[in-house]
């Protein structure tokens, strides 16, 4: 069913942009059609997106979750890859920091937490496999974060998010804020720690 649905996304997501530009579908170019379906956080295998233009700090990170790895393009885990920042368990209080280069307008910021997109699901009509589904929200959702902006040091906007339930959180800013680093404050999970964050992504519009 997941390989339905993304089929239908990228047929939909084909026409818009045929739509848009004035083309056939047939017309429409491959690669825009993939950074388009990846930005929307369709999963392509072996494909990413560009890497972010910035660098990355932390609090701590695990073995092989280095902060880089959630700037890197991946949208999930590949193979012996987690392609994935996971704080240190022992960390109280872990964030995730994208630096600049030069202070920069920001318009979107894109977050692609774990939903542990690897549990197995399926339709059926089996009381022993319903026993055996995974329900509610994913333990290792983030469940409380704010998103912190800051220049020279100093936080100049905060947006805070409780109650986190989707792995795509897409925050859109009414007005741009200019800022040298964006920080991922982490406050809690749905009980599963730690938390790991697969992209975090700024753009300027």
């Amino acid at each position: 069913m997941a390989t339905c649905g993304v089929v239908g996304q990228a047929a939909g997501t084909a026409a818009a942009l045929a739509a848009c530009n004035g083309k056939t579908p047939r017309e429409v170019d491959a690669a825009q059609l993939q950074e388009t379906l990846m930005r929307d956080d369709c999963y392509l295998p072996e494909k990413h997106l560009p890497v972010q233009d910035a660098k990355a700090r932390c609090s701590s990170c695990a073995p092989g979750h280095a902060p880089e790895k959630a700037l890197d393009g991946f949208l999930r885990a590949e193979e012996n890859d987690a392609h994935a920042w996971m704080p240190d368990a022992s960390d109280p209080a872990p964030w995730l920091e994208m630096q600049f280069a030069q202070p920069k307008a920001v318009k979107k910021v894109i977050l692609r937490f774990d939903s542990n997109c690897s549990a197995h699901y399926a339709i059926s009509i089996s009381h022993w496999w319903h026993e055996r589904i995974p329900s509610g929200v994913p333990r290792e959702l983030v469940k409380d974060y704010a998103l912190a902006f800051m220049r020279g040091g100093e936080c100049v906007r905060r947006v805070r998010v409780q109650d986190n339930h989707l792995r795509f959180r897409v925050l859109e800013l009414t007005q741009s804020v200019v800022c040298d680093a964006i920080r991922l404050e982490i406050y809690a999970t749905y009980s599963a720690k730690p938390e790991r964050v697969f992209q975090m992504e700024a753009y300027d519009r």
